[in-house]
């Protein structure tokens, strides 16, 4: 709606203004027409006033009109009136819009970044551990997992003591995979993937059974903290958050690379508070906490090895520094003397590295 000041008494009329071949006419209450310019005739002022208000008059007619509404605007502009302060109130428009969008955005974020972390606390870890469930058949893909038994239940009670120190409530099932890929990974409902890389990584003899027992209980870290549901939480807000403000192809790329982003950096806190959970829990169990600082050494020297000569990525865990902090700090902060007790017993250890031998 517009505002109309006839120029012959007080009264503000609200009307519509209605293009009718060459002239605007501007209808008020009841349908009753108050004025009829001629387009030709229309002229505006040069500027908006700062509520956003289009002034026009007719030349050789009394009135005024008062136009703010952007349908109206347009209408008058599609009809040949020159609107010189439309750009202003178009930018000022445009604007509102923008901020008003990133208040959205802001807002979403907020709650996509904060909210899982709550949200994946509440979950029942019923619930979680079907979660996982799928999650690690698509992990697993075309992947075979190793069925040695004795180094599974090596494996097995591994993880039940460490459970068992740190208070651990949900449930763990950990699972080897051959594959030379050397790391570890933790699904939703206590899912502990390691890959047959990370155990050949560990090949120098009994006492590198602390280096594989450091990167479960980092993984356990992760259990204890939830992160893995956190993560997937996460990921399914910034998906929706990308169709709740409509983005395109070109923008669902762009959201896309802003929700990885995030999730980066999400990711690196996670790693270096699972850091911090490993050594606790291996310290409560009375086993060697040196071996975490010691996979974060042999990652360095791989690293320096793959800058020195191009190797096969799939043998050499690169992927690794690619979502957690840099090796070299988090080995000075694992760093721990060589006391407590071996993870595994010879016999443990040799049924451990040759647990995906057929």
């Amino acid at each position: 709606m517009s505002r109309f000041h006839d120029g012959q008494h007080g009264a503000t009329h609200i009307v519509q203004v209605v293009v009718f071949g060459r002239e605007l006419r501007i209808v008020g209450a009841d349908d009753v027409t108050l004025a009829v310019w001629k387009l030709a005739q229309i002229e505006a002022a040069p500027e908006v006033d700062p509520d956003g208000v289009v002034t026009l008059t007719a030349r050789s007619q009394p009135g005024v009109l008062l136009v703010d509404d952007s349908t109206e605007l347009e209408t008058l502009q599609r009809a040949g009136i020159k609107l010189p302060g439309h750009k202003a109130w178009t930018r000022r428009r445009w604007v509102a819009v923008g901020v008003g969008l990133v208040a959205t955005i802001g807002v979403g974020i907020v709650a996509v970044t904060a909210l899982p972390r709550w949200l994946a606390a509440a979950i029942p870890i019923a619930w979680e551990q079907r979660l996982g469930e799928p999650a690690e058949a698509m992990m697993a893909g075309s992947k075979t997992r190793c069925t040695g038994e004795a180094g599974q239940v090596a494996l097995d009670r591994l993880v039940k003591r460490l459970r068992v120190a740190g208070g651990i409530e949900m449930p763990v099932t950990i699972a080897v995979f051959d594959d030379r890929l050397s790391n570890a990974f933790t699904l939703p409902g206590g899912h502990v993937l390691v890959m047959r890389g990370l155990i050949d990584m560990a090949n120098d003899g009994p006492t590198d059974g602390p280096l594989l027992a450091g990167v479960i209980a980092h993984e356990l870290g992760h259990v204890a903290h939830r992160d893995a549901a956190t993560m997937l939480l996460r990921s399914m807000g910034f998906s929706m958050l990308r169709h709740m403000v409509g983005l395109g192809d070109a923008g669902g790329v762009v959201a896309s690379g802003a929700s990885n982003l995030l999730n980066l950096s999400y990711s690196r806190a996670a790693e270096a508070a699972a850091d911090a959970t490993a050594i606790d829990l291996l310290t409560k169990a009375g086993l060697r906490a040196d071996g975490l600082s010691r996979f974060f050494a042999r990652m360095e020297r791989r690293a320096g090895a793959s800058e020195a000569k191009p190797v096969d990525r799939g043998g050499i865990t690169l992927e690794w520094f690619a979502t957690h902090p840099s090796s070299d700090s988090r080995r000075e902060r694992t760093s721990r003397p060589e006391t407590g007790e071996l993870p595994f017993t010879d016999a443990e250890w040799q049924a451990i590295r040759t647990i995906c031998a057929r």
